[in-house]
């Protein structure tokens, strides 16, 4: 019997200048698909900032065809909010601003699907 379950992705968290992971869906059991997450990026400086994240597959990298956001600008004291559709086992959601500690990361919503 499959089953929805809701937990906290990540806690929020400031974004460096490298990319890192938010968030990995778990391995097992297979078949796990994270769905419908949003990813809210807000800028708390006073100047425009730019970001980038990604839905990367399992044993994959981040890259432009897997990016949910490429370098796109974050307006002063503003936010985006940024869908996360479907994302398979072990997939991960990865992130990085122009300037570190410039942006926060936060989910909103979505579900773990399990088989």
């Amino acid at each position: 019997m499959s089953t929805n379950t809701y937990p906290v992705f990540f806690n929020s968290a400031m974004l460096e200048d490298t990319v890192s992971i938010l968030y990995r869906v778990p391995r097992s059991p297979s078949g796990t698909i994270l769905q419908n997450l949003q990813v809210k990026i807000t800028n708390t400086t006073s100047a425009t900032r730019s970001v980038s994240v990604y839905a990367v597959p399992a044993s994959s990298e981040p890259a432009p065809h897997n990016a949910v956001a490429l370098n796109m600008s974050v307006p002063p004291n503003d936010y985006l909010l940024l869908p996360v559709e479907r994302l398979a086992n072990e997939g991960s959601i990865q992130a990085h601003a122009d300037e570190p500690e410039a942006l926060s990361a936060q989910p909103i919503g979505g579900k773990l699907y399990i088989p």
